[in-house]
C-alpha cells in the first residue's frame, strides 16, 4: 500500500513536472504571437497613416497646379507665360527644370534665373504667388517655370506636403505640368502700310493710304502707316504723333490722313507708326512651280486649281508666274496637313465672282496664317494686287512688300460679316481704292498662326494658356 502510493504520488509528481514547462512554453508562445498581431496591427496603422499622409501630400501638390493654372489666366500675370523663373533647389546647389524644362536631366546649372523681376514698365506688375495654404494642414509651392521658344510651351514644377507636427520629415510631392502657349501681339497690325519716302526729293511719290472709307473689320482691324509718307501740312504730322482708338477726341486727325472722306468705317486703332515688316519673299530651293493660274481669255493656265500641302506639320511653298482670274472661277489651297506659301513672281487681278479659298478636310476653319500669298517682284519691277468686283482672297495673309493692293471692287464675295474683298490680313507698300464703296478687309480674330512674323515687330504681346499636355509626377 505504502509503495503503491509512494509509486503513484511519484508519477503525479513526474507529470506534474513534465506539464509545467510545456504550460510556461506555451504562455511565451501566445505572448509572441500576441506581440507580434500587435506589431503588426502598429505597422499596417503606420504604413496606412503613411499612405494616407502621401495621398494628402499628392492632393496638395495638384490643388497647387490648378491654383498656379488659375493665377497664370490673370492679365497681368500673362507675360509671365513667356518668361523663364529657375531659381536654385537648396537641396542639390542646381535649378529646379533647367533648359529643357526637365527635372533630373542634368542640364540642370548653378545659376538661377529669373526673368519675371524683369517686367516693363509700361505693363502691370504681375501678382503671382508662389506658394499657399491648401485644407488644414497642406502646403504648396510654385518651384520654377520654363519656357520653350521653338515649341511655345511651358512648364512648370510645383510641390506639395502635408505638414504634421510629429512628422516633420514627411516627403513633399512634386508635380511637373506641360502647357501650350498662344501668344498675340496686342495691337495686331491687320493692315500695313509701308510706302517709304523717295530717298531724292524727300517726299512721297503720293499717298500710301487711301481707303476712302473702305471698311476695316473685325477685333484686329487696326491699321500702321507712315504719315511722313502722306502729303500731310507739318501742324498735321505734329498732331499724329501716336494712334487713335474708336471714340478718341483726335480720331478724326487720323482717318482724314488715311482717307479722302471723312467717313470711319474702321474697326480697330489707327497708328501713325511705320513698320517695316523683314520677310523673306524669295522662294527657297525646291519650290513647286505651277502653271499660270488665268482665264482662257488671257492666257493658257488653270482655271480652277487645288493645291494641297504636302509636308505634315511645315511648310508646302508654291511658285506660280501670275494669277489672273474671273468668273466663277477658283484657286483652292488645301492647308489639312500644314501651311502652304503661295510666290506670285508677278501681278496677281481677280475679277468677277473669282476666288481664292483656304479650305480645310478634317472639319476644322483653316487658319489665316496657313496660307501666305506673298509677291515676289522687286521694287524695281514691282506688281500690283488688284482686286475687283465680287471677287474674294478668303483667309490668307497677303504680303506685297514693294507694290501695292488696289481696291476696285464692290463687294460682298466674301463668306464674313459685313461687306469684303478680303478675309484675312494685308501688308502691302500702298493700298488704295478707286471707288466709291465700303467693301474692304475683315481682319480675322484668330491670327496666332502669323505669331512667327509679327514677334519681330517688337509690339507688346497677350499670352495665354491653350492646353494642358502633360501632368506628370516627379521625384526630386
Amino acid at each position: 500500500m505504502t509503495r503503491k502510493l509512494k509509486t503513484g504520488l511519484k508519477i503525479d509528481y513526474s507529470d506534474r513536472g513534465f506539464t509545467i514547462p510545456i504550460a510556461v512554453g506555451m504562455g511565451l508562445i501566445m505572448v509572441l504571437i500576441s506581440a507580434t498581431l500587435i506589431f503588426i496591427a502598429q505597422k499596417n496603422r503606420i504604413v496606412a497613416s503613411a499612405r494616407n499622409r502621401s495621398g494628402e501630400s499628392i492632393a496638395v501638390a495638384e490643388a497647387g497646379v490648378a491654383r498656379t493654372l488659375v493665377q497664370f489666366t490673370k492679365p497681368e500675370n500673362a507675360v509671365l507665360l513667356t518668361r523663364n523663373y529657375d531659381p536654385i533647389d537648396p537641396d542639390t546647389g542646381k535649378n529646379y527644370l533647367g533648359l529643357d524644362g526637365i527635372p533630373n536631366t542634368s542640364d540642370e546649372t548653378t545659376t538661377a534665373v529669373n526673368q519675371w523681376n524683369n517686367i516693363p514698365c509700361q505693363m502691370e506688375p504681375p501678382s503671382i504667388s508662389y506658394s499657399g495654404t491648401i485644407g488644414t494642414n497642406g502646403q504648396y509651392q510654385l518651384l520654377a517655370y520654363r519656357y520653350d521658344s521653338q515649341s511655345q510651351t511651358g512648364t512648370f514644377l510645383v510641390a506639395g506636403k502635408e505638414v504634421v507636427a510629429d512628422r516633420p520629415k514627411l516627403a513633399a510631392f512634386y508635380v511637373a505640368v506641360n502647357i501650350s502657349i498662344k501668344s498675340k501681339v496686342k495691337d495686331f497690325p491687320g493692315v500695313i502700310s509701308s510706302e517709304p519716302i523717295d530717298p531724292v526729293t524727300m517726299m512721297p511719290e503720293y499717298d500710301s493710304l487711301d481707303l476712302a472709307g473702305r471698311s476695316i473689320l473685325g477685333s484686329n482691324g487696326n491699321i500702321y502707316f507712315d504719315a511722313a509718307s502722306h502729303n500731310l501740312s507739318r501742324a498735321d504730322l505734329n498732331s499724329l504723333d501716336g494712334f487713335a482708338a474708336p471714340g478718341d477726341a483726335n480720331r478724326s486727325k487720323y482717318v482724314e490722313a488715311i482717307s479722302s472722306v471723312s467717313s470711319d468705317k474702321i474697326f480697330g486703332k489707327i497708328f501713325a507708326c511705320r513698320l517695316e515688316p523683314q520677310l523673306s519673299y524669295t522662294p527657297p530651293a525646291g519650290t513647286t512651280i505651277l502653271s499660270d493660274n488665268t482665264d482662257p481669255t488671257t492666257g493658257i493656265g488653270i482655271i480652277s486649281h487645288r493645291i494641297s500641302a504636302t509636308v505634315t506639320g511645315g511648310i508646302t511653298h508654291y511658285q506660280t508666274s501670275k494669277i489672273n482670274i474671273s468668273s466663277n472661277n477658283a484657286i483652292e489651297v488645301d492647308t489639312t496637313n500644314g501651311s502652304v506659301y503661295l510666290y506670285v513672281n508677278g501681278p496677281l487681278t481677280m475679277r468677277q465672282n473669282s476666288k481664292i479659298r483656304n479650305i480645310r478636310t478634317d472639319g476644322k476653319p483653316p487658319r489665316v496664317g496657313d496660307l501666305r500669298i506673298i509677291v515676289t517682284r522687286p521694287q524695281s519691277s514691282a506688281e500690283s494686287i488688284i482686286i475687283s468686283d465680287f471677287a474674294c482672297i478668303q483667309t490668307a495673309f497677303v504680303y506685297n512688300p514693294n507694290g501695292d493692293l488696289k481696291l476696285t471692287s464692290s463687294g460682298d464675295g466674301c463668306p464674313s460679316i459685313g461687306n469684303t474683298n478680303i478675309d484675312g490680313v494685308v501688308w502691302a507698300e500702298d493700298i488704295g481704292n478707286t471707288t466709291s464703296s465700303d467693301a474692304g478687309i475683315a481682319v480675322p480674330d484668330d491670327v496666332y498662326s502669323l505669331s512667327d512674323i509679327t514677334a519681330s515687330f517688337g509690339l507688346p504681346t497677350l499670352n495665354q494658356i491653350s492646353t494642358i499636355k502633360s501632368w506628370q509626377r516627379h521625384k526630386l
